[in-house]
């Protein structure tokens, strides 16, 4: 952790052999650790500038243009990448990340599907995909891309929890939404939003005294959080608490604007 010695000793190595690309990455890497994001783009910059065929550092580059939030910059590296022919499924990963993060779901969801046609047994890929198509109301079809997620990974807790909070949502398949959370939770204990998933499957499921012990637990676990506090204002209204239920929407809505959330306070007046 003597970041300064670390300097002086990659600079030394750079001026006795300057045309080191690995000395240059890991430059990179710790200015960017150092949050000196300007001059991690330098060396990586270097890097591309001696090796244009180094594909990584043209993926490694753009996530630091991301971090500075310069997506624009992040996707012509990108673009420059493809022309390589290399580690094309990641190229394309990173292009949705970058769309996603523009607010420009329907370009993100085209690059994770062109990502798994090169790569087709990346599960990330495929959750990354069904995550953007529930986004977009395209849930039949997310569906489908988390069930295939966790088949080629079922001990990733986030698709896991994530297909069993969609079923709870369009109150389908309940016994199977609350295996699929269990399981979530029993590879991440104390997941705050897991536990506030298993709740609300609960308040699906007509369970309401669960629900309410759930969701209270996921609020200790997670602090202030809209939906927790929505949901909670649910289990409440469901248990004849309507003072905590009004109190728990109020909270929902001041930590975020919801017109759904309104309605439902209104109609408690």
């Amino acid at each position: 952790n003597k970041k300064d010695q670390a300097l002086l000793h990659y600079n030394r190595a750079l001026e006795l052999d300057p045309n080191n690309t690995r000395v240059y990455r890991q430059l990179g890497q710790l200015y960017f650790e150092m949050n000196e994001k300007e001059a991690a783009i330098k060396q990586y910059e270097k890097v591309i500038s001696i090796d244009p065929e180094d594909v990584n550092a043209y993926i490694e580059l753009s996530y630091m243009y991301i971090a500075l939030e310069k997506i624009d910059q992040a996707l012509a590296v990108l673009e420059n990448a493809l022309k390589l022919g290399k580690r094309e499924a990641d190229v394309h990963l990173t292009m949705a990340f970058c769309y996603s993060e523009k607010g420009n779901k329907t370009g993100a969801i085209e690059e994770y599907k062109k990502s798994i046609e090169i790569d087709p047994f990346n599960p990330k890929a495929y959750f990354y995909l069904g995550a953007a198509l529930e986004e977009t109301g395209e849930k039949e079809e997310s569906i489908i891309r988390l069930k295939r997620s966790i088949e080629l990974d079922p001990g990733d807790p986030e698709a896991l929890n994530y297909l069993g909070y969609i079923y709870a949502e369009e109150n389908k398949n309940l016994d199977e939404a609350e295996s699929l959370i269990k399981k979530a939770l029993s590879l991440s204990p104390g997941n705050g939003a897991y536990t506030d998933s298993l709740g609300w499957v609960y308040f699906k499921k007509g369970m309401f005294e669960e629900a309410r012990k759930e969701l209270e637990k996921a609020r200790a676990i997670i602090g202030e959080d809209p939906v927790v506090y929505d949901h909670l204002g649910d289990v409440y209204l469901k248990t004849g608490s309507l003072d905590k239920a009004k109190e728990a929407w109020i909270k929902s809505i001041e930590l975020k604007e919801d017109k759904r959330v309104k309605e439902k306070l209104d109609s408690l007046k």
